[in-house]
């Protein structure tokens, strides 16, 4: 062995130890990218106002893979824009490929293929790969293009990469779209369109236009009205998923929130007095609205634009009595309303609560639910990855057996290369197996049999996705032979058992599981909201709880109930689970349950007292603090009761945002939470164990407690590697040494 070659052995060895104690960060290096153009090449600048990046639509970096791929994306614009011309692309990506030419050859004879780039439809660039590197190219979209040809009214677009012309060699072409990438739309601003037919429109549904509504209620509502804002929040949060819901009454609505939201008047004609100055097409006539045609126990709703932002529209729901506008309010739920006499005007005679249903059978083929062998077939037919989804319904309050798993049936292409190949399937976006496809599989039919996890199921609609990746086995087969193919067979098979859930066997909820139980029932229908009167900031908790959880929702008509804690009926406490909200102190409800709830509270009194503390506190009588409660409710021991309190204003609201911001939510855990403006203390008192505060509200004071101590550990690199390092180097050094005599020895 010569001196040369074990001092390059040893030299690789340290380099790669040096490369594992090296911070992940340090090492990050861009697949794809080419040495030849580091710089990111700068976007001009333009108006704001018209931009829109591919990172606004939720894309990162995007790849093309040679000789052939594709990818597309679909968005909305808002209802208040109109498109004018000059709209462009402006296309910022890299490309990395091996040049088939000969050294010396002029960088424009360089060809790495094309990227056709379609916009609804239109093709806007035939784009030749000619360098390698960072590139930016500004892509004009014609007028003939700017209409969408969708049925949903959405725009897409779509790149088609082609380098099959030189893929007899394999030039490893990659293109990485940035997702500074940006579309320029020009566009004037217009009324949005107020016909109910294309409701949710035009509340935003993307997540790229952020909307907000404000829900005005009557000064003095009704309970039957509050709920009817509770499921508006709930439905249209399940509808859009892009619109914050706020909530006031008419008198407190200010000037700014008026001219900057949309409205949704929610409440009886004669308790909103304001509804009487808006230009509606069924104006108010006494007690009701001027249609001779309806009944007084329908409900009306109405749209109009708003009189005081052309962007934005009021929203009436609305009727004579209270049970016509609950119905007006379930109706927003389902998210499908047909208009009157006038597009923007309906009336809803009645809302039809069906029964969910109890029971499915316990195998069903995908021909029972509705799927056939073509449709799948069409879906997964094309080069790259493409997926098909089969839609089923589990009834709320059951959980999976063991034994419930989802049988594939499924034949493919023998045109494939095997070893890149093959499908995965998931369950409401969870994988649960995958399969490789081989020679033997694209023989004959093959089946393939997947698990389903239980707590992979939800109550109501469920998903299973086939995914599938389809790569030839030669990259120079042509597209149009449609070599590549995969067929799903309706006679595959969902066997899915199912045993009732109960808390008092089946599971046993903390906060760590929020929002269980109460999405288990896909309209809300056994959750019912208590708040106090005249609490305008619990009544905004409660809302944001119920569009939360809306937007976890998979039904399609919200049922929540809400009531005045002095009024809640016995069957809905003997029946429903319960969620309460505001300040311990006028919650007079909490001491029928003072002997259940993890903490309670004595009468008058927003300061909690912990059962059996492990470590106690005393809190400053100002500082803000709110508490989660989750315990079994007195009246039922299948059903919960939640509470969500605080000591004030801030309290209440730090109390809700623990359930609602994931990073904040991760922390709940037991049966109560004392959460202040920096910590989340969660104890389970049902184990007798606590690290909760048993607070008063006095002024600090000595105390001969040890604090809690909540560490934070930094992102570093293990403590062991630098040792392991150092020793691995004393190691080499020995090598060397030892390698080196015993060479001269032999000489």
């Amino acid at each position: 062995m010569s001196y040369r070659r074990v001092f390059l052995s040893i030299m690789s060895i340290l380099l790669s130890l040096a490369v594992m104690a090296t911070p992940a960060s340090a090492q990050a290096i861009r697949p794809g990218f080419s040495s030849a153009g580091t710089d990111t090449p700068s976007l001009p600048t333009v108006d704001a106002a018209n931009e829109l990046t591919f990172s606004q639509l939720g894309k990162g970096e995007q790849y093309l893979q040679g000789p052939y791929d594709s990818l597309g994306m679909v968005f909305s614009l808002p209802s208040s824009w109109e498109l004018t011309s000059g709209a462009t692309l402006d296309l910022l990506f890299s490309t990395s490929f091996n040049s088939l030419n000969a050294s010396g050859t002029s960088p424009s004879q360089v060809n790495g293929g094309s990227v056709t780039i379609t916009f609804n439809g239109v093709t806007i660039s035939h784009l030749q790969i000619t360098q390698i590197g960072d590139l930016y190219e500004q892509i004009a979209i014609p007028d003939s293009a700017l209409q969408p040809r969708r049925l949903d009214g959405r725009y897409e677009i779509n790149l088609s990469l082609d380098s099959g012309l030189t893929c007899d060699v394999n030039q490893q072409l990659t293109m990485i779209i940035k997702p500074e990438s940006r579309f320029i739309l020009p566009h004037q601003e217009i009324t949005p369109a107020t016909d109910l037919s294309k409701f949710p429109e035009p509340f935003s549904m993307d997540p790229a236009w952020p909307d907000s509504a404000m829900i005005v209620l009557p000064d003095q509502p009704t309970a039957m009205e509050l709920q009817s804002a509770m499921t508006i929040g709930a439905g249209m949060s399940n509808l859009t998923g892009s619109v914050t819901f706020s909530l006031t009454t008419e008198s407190k609505l200010s000037e700014a929130e008026r001219a900057s939201n949309h409205l949704i008047m929610v409440g009886k004609a004669a308790s909103l007095p304001s509804l009487a100055k808006l230009s509606l097409v069924a104006p108010v006539s006494g007690s009701g609205f001027n249609l001779p045609s309806s009944s007084p126990s329908d409900g009306i709703i109405q749209m109009i634009a708003s009189p005081w932002n052309g962007a934005k529209v009021v929203l009436v729901v609305s009727g004579a009595t209270d049970e016509a506008v609950l119905k007006a309010s379930q109706a927003i739920s389902t998210g499908t309303i047909i208009p009157a006499e006038q597009p923007n005007l309906a009336v809803v005679e009645n809302v039809a609560v069906q029964p969910v249903p109890q029971t499915i059978p316990v195998d069903q083929t995908l021909a029972n639910l509705g799927y056939d062998l073509k449709s799948t077939t069409d879906r997964l037919n094309r080069p790259g990855t493409t997926s098909s989804i089969f839609l089923f319904y589990v009834p709320p309050g059951n959980i999976a057996g063991n034994d419930a798993y989802f049988k594939l049936q499924f034949s493919h292409s023998a045109l494939l290369n095997f070893n890149r190949s093959g499908l995965v399937v998931l369950l409401n976006n969870q994988p649960i197996g995958s399969f490789r496809f081989s020679a033997d599989s694209a023989k004959s039919s093959s089946t393939a049999q997947f698990q389903i996890p239980a707590p992979a199921l939800l109550p109501g609609n469920n998903k299973i996705e086939v995914r599938s990746d389809l790569v030839p086995v030669d990259n120079c087969t042509s597209p149009k032979l449609a070599g590549l193919w995969l067929a799903i067979s309706p006679e595959s098979t969902l066997h899915l058992p199912l045993n009732p859930l109960t808390i008092g066997s089946a599971s046993f909820f903390d906060l760590s599981l929020l929002p269980l139980p109460f999405i288990l029932n896909p309209t809300l229908d056994s959750t019912a909201f208590v708040v106090a009167k005249n609490d305008l900031t619990s009544w905004n908790t409660a809302l944001k709880i119920a569009s939360d959880l809306g937007n976890r929702l998979n039904g399609k008509l919200i049922t929540i109930k809400t009531y005045f804690q002095d009024a809640v009926p016995d069957d809905v406490k003997a029946n429903d689970h319960l969620i309460l909200f505001g300040r311990p102190s006028t919650l007079t409800m909490l001491a029928d349950m003072k002997e259940s709830l993890p903490a309670s509270f004595e009468a008058g009194s927003d300061v909690a007292v912990v059962k059996n503390p492990q470590v106690s506190y005393r809190l400053g009588a100002s500082t803000p603090v709110g508490y989660l409660e989750l315990l079994r409710s007195p009246w039922n021991k299948d059903r919960v009761v939640l509470a969500v309190l605080g000591n004030s204003v801030q309290g209440i609201s730090q109390a809700s945002d623990a359930i609602l911001v994931p990073a904040q939510r991760s922390h709940l855990m037991g049966d109560f939470s004392l959460i202040t403006d920096t910590q989340i203390i969660s104890v389970d008192t049902r184990l007798g164990v606590s690290q909760a505060a048993n607070t008063t509200s006095t002024t600090p004071g000595p105390t001969t407690e040890q604090p809690l101590k909540i560490e934070n550990f930094p992102n570093a690199q293990p403590g062991w590697i630098l040792p392991v390092l150092l020793a691995a180097i004393v190691l080499m050094l020995l090598t060397v040494v030892i390698v080196i005599i015993s060479a001269k020895r032999k000489n």
